[in-house]
């Protein structure tokens, strides 16, 4: 989501940043995906449901 970097070192760090939060992702119990400041639960269950 968003632009590609018109430098190379730009988009070197769109990729990493990217790979980082996929390892984050794996590993977490719950991941959020934030729009607009509401999160969207894509991956286990959110803190206030059971």
């Amino acid at each position: 989501m968003g632009i590609v970097p018109e430098h190379p070192g730009g988009r070197l760090f769109r990729d990493l940043a990217g790979r980082c939060n996929q390892v984050f992702a794996r590993e977490a119990d719950t991941v959020a995906f934030m729009v607009s400041g509401i999160p969207m639960w894509i991956k286990g269950k959110s803190p206030g449901k059971k």
